[in-house]
């Protein structure tokens, strides 16, 4: 983490977004929240997948695990089978969602598809909520949304280590 530009970030506030009012993980929230036009980087999609954890904290579901894993799981899963202990049937959908979203993750191709409003938002939206075995929350697939759509959060248009924590800014704002 480079804690000298998440401080300038946090007192210069030049988006005038309100830092000093926040709380420290209000901060890092504001910071990784994806709603920012500009450039992908390369990988984006894989390093969100690698980085951001989930669980559904149903049935032995407790622990936070990388979204990437879990998909991984969904897609090696049997139809039938329940790899999350969730008490949650996996079908073929949640199989073959899980692996194109793998697939556009380890072919760096998010930008060839805007996920919006697509039968690929519809497809991959079965791993993210409703009924069923799910691999992330909904708020993930709404940011990997995002992402398609040339957006990233505040932390990455600073290239910032992501996601941003509440202890990273709790460090900055002590230097």
């Amino acid at each position: 983490m480079n804690f000298a530009a998440l401080q300038a970030e946090l007192t210069g506030d030049p988006l005038a977004r309100g830092y000093a009012a926040m709380s420290d993980a209000a901060a890092a929230a504001d910071l990784n929240l994806v709603n920012r036009d500009g450039p992908r980087p390369p990988g984006i999609l894989r390093e969100y997948l690698l980085l951001n954890r989930y669980r559904s904290n149903n049935g032995t579901d407790t622990t936070l695990t990388p979204i990437w894993g879990r998909l991984e799981l969904l897609a090696e899963a049997a139809v039938g089978s329940d790899p999350f202990g969730r008490a949650d049937a996996v079908t073929m959908v949640h199989i073959h969602a899980a692996r194109m979203l793998l697939e556009l993750a380890r072919a760096d191709a998010i930008e060839a598809i805007d996920f919006a409003g697509t039968e690929v938002d519809d497809s991959l939206s079965n791993v993210a909520g409703g009924s069923g075995a799910r691999a992330m929350a909904p708020s993930d697939f709404n940011a990997i949304k995002a992402l398609s759509q040339n957006q990233q959060s505040r932390a990455q248009e600073l290239g910032l280590r992501a996601p941003v924590r509440e202890s990273d800014v709790t460090k900055a704002r002590a230097l």
